[in-house]
């Protein structure tokens, strides 16, 4: 499972030294409202071609725009990694147990309320690596363009991977859904 990525060719840019590299913090499809505008995009191409709205001196680039935005919806439809059942389960276990690293890394909605929260210590949560990974956790951290320090990783490292995982999963992606009340 190490040699997968939830990251594809169409998340990498070629730097200057021609290697490749992840040019965004979540792949590509993660971002469910530009897949939408994009087939919405395509829906719209094909009524114009087929209702004949598009001009005949036009005809030719509007089908080589719709071709493209086909080849470019069917590229992140493919980037999404294949997993089996085995992968999906494992992938399950490693986000729930994570969710509860998370919860206990924030402050509570009362205690945020009532103003009892230090936002110097809420910051070092953030970024100070303090969550302890075990090793199938690595590797989706792995999977997730996340770097660990020592096996730990930062809340908010952690979130990403929480955050990933769980659209994949097609589950819910807001962090604040494991905040304690």
């Amino acid at each position: 499972m190490s040699e997968l990525s939830f990251f594809s060719e169409s998340d990498m840019i070629v730097t200057k030294d021609g290697t490749k590299r992840i040019s965004s913090e979540y792949p590509i499809w993660y971002n469910r409202q530009m897949l939408d505008e994009l087939s919405e995009d395509i829906r719209m191409a094909e009524f114009d071609i087929k209702s004949g709205r598009v001009k005949d001196s036009q005809l030719g680039q509007a089908k080589d725009k719709l071709s493209k935005m086909r080849d470019r919806m069917s590229e992140i439809d493919n980037s999404m990694p294949k997993l089996d059942a085995k992968e999906i389960d494992k992938i399950a276990k490693v986000r729930k147990e994570l969710g509860k690293s998370i919860s206990s890394k924030m402050y509570s909605r009362s205690d945020m309320k009532k103003g009892l929260a230090d936002s110097h210590e809420e910051a070092r949560r953030m970024i100070s690596p303090s969550i302890d990974l075990p090793p199938e956790a690595l590797e989706i951290a792995k999977m997730c363009n996340v770097n660990t320090k020592d096996g730990k990783i930062s809340r908010t490292e952690a979130e990403k991977i929480w955050k990933i995982t769980g659209r994949y999963l097609d589950e819910g992606s807001n962090t604040e859904s494991l905040r304690k009340d």
